[in-house]
């Protein structure tokens, strides 16, 4: 398979498009969470440089300075740096890997997420068939779809399946398969076949975690499976 490789033991897979800091986005099938990727480039960065300032992260990542702020100060709230006058310090986290998790335990910026669902579901066109793989800000994207009538909305999260009846007036498919150990993801082998089933042409997925060399790590390795699965299908 071109492009994208899975480490069934690790619970990982890899898109070997993957190619560097200044790449603007992450595609698996059509979309990615740029957001994400940027964060981490930018905490890779000042961990690099030990001090750097905002225009310099805005010109190096071709953004705005509103937005180099936004990611900072999130940064700053996971302990990854030091906000400075104008720019940033670099945290020293011995033991601890570069890394940005989906669901974070701290005071999460609920304006910049609905933002960010904004942005991702500008990406997405009427008529397409679409797999949202798990988590909260996934789920924030549901509600900027009312208005794809002709939208096939691929789920395995049980969480999910509220607010698609609410807003959504298209098809909504949520995967068949076995409850994960939380009880709100399905996951399996059956979860796998019907995904096959529909063959979505684009995949959203959150990740826990973008290695250097585009290995993206989740927690649970039947959820890299059916989210591998979801991108080679989108790919294709």
């Amino acid at each position: 398979m071109d492009g994208l490789t899975f480490d069934n033991v690790a619970g990982k897979f890899k898109n070997e498009s993957y190619s560097g800091r200044n790449k603007k986005a992450q595609h698996c099938g059509k979309t990615v969470n740029s957001l994400l990727k940027r964060r981490l480039d930018i905490a890779e960065i000042v961990r690099k440089n030990g001090e750097i300032k905002v225009d310099d992260l805005a010109e190096m990542l071709a953004v705005s300075g509103v937005t180099i702020r936004n990611d900072l100060n999130y940064l700053e709230q996971q302990g990854y740096l030091k906000r400075s006058f104008g720019g940033a310090i670099y945290t020293s986290q011995a033991g601890t890997p570069v890394a940005l998790v989906q669901e974070a335990p701290v005071v999460t910026d609920k304006a910049l997420e609905t933002e960010m669902a904004r942005q991702i579901a500008a990406q997405i066109e009427d008529s397409e068939t679409l797999f949202l793989g798990q988590g909260s800000i996934l789920r924030k994207v549901i509600p900027f779809l009312a208005g794809y009538d002709e939208l096939c909305l691929l789920l395995n999260d049980l969480a999910h399946v509220p607010l698609a009846q609410e807003f959504l007036n298209g098809e909504t498919v949520l995967l068949g398969g076995v409850l994960g150990s939380s009880g709100k993801i399905v996951e399996g082998d059956l979860a796998l076949s019907a995904l096959g089933h529909y063959r979505p042409s684009r995949a959203l997925i959150a990740v826990d975690h973008i290695a250097e060399d585009g290995t993206l790590s989740v927690r649970q390795e039947a959820s890299a499976r059916l989210l591998s699965e979801a991108c080679r299908k989108a790919r294709g």
